[in-house]
């Protein structure tokens, strides 16, 4: 990672994550929850690795697949900041979201992805479109182009 903004960003989720990980194994009973938080720890230190070595998109992918398994806000950052760097800034955004909803109302705070929707926010446009008109009625005009 170039910076050392998200570098520490970065692994402070992965050490929240592996954190959680580990002290959900360590409380379980069920030899079957064992093998799922096992395997989402797999997926996470995969999107780990993708991240280190540019496969943003694949990082992300690997990131949410250990949050399918094992939900936790420090995933969903690095679902954030993994799609920022891969230049899919309306996903970073959803995802920066998702990640500040999830900690609302706790003391967890999540500053570096406050920083990272800050900084996106202006990159990504957002319109909305209310139609009173019945369905072929209906025209937009987009730069000139008619849809």
């Amino acid at each position: 990672m170039p910076t050392d903004t998200y570098k520490n960003a970065f692994w402070f989720g992965a050490l929240g994550f592996l954190f959680v990980c580990s002290s959900v194994l360590a409380s379980s009973r069920a030899p079957e929850s064992d093998g799922l938080k096992s395997t989402a720890q797999t997926y996470f230190l995969r999107g780990e690795r993708l991240f280190d070595e540019g496969a943003f998109l694949k990082a992300a992918y690997a990131f949410k697949l250990a949050y399918k398994i094992l939900p936790h806000p420090s995933v969903l950052a690095n679902i954030a900041f993994a799609y920022e760097k891969a230049g899919a800034y309306e996903l970073s955004v959803e995802y920066c979201r998702k990640t500040l909803a999830a900690v609302a109302g706790t003391d967890e705070k999540y500053p570096n992805v406050e920083e990272l929707l800050e900084t996106l926010l202006p990159r990504v446009a957002e319109l909305e479109v209310s139609l009173a008109c019945p369905g072929e009625n209906c025209k937009i005009l987009v730069d000139s182009v008619e849809y």
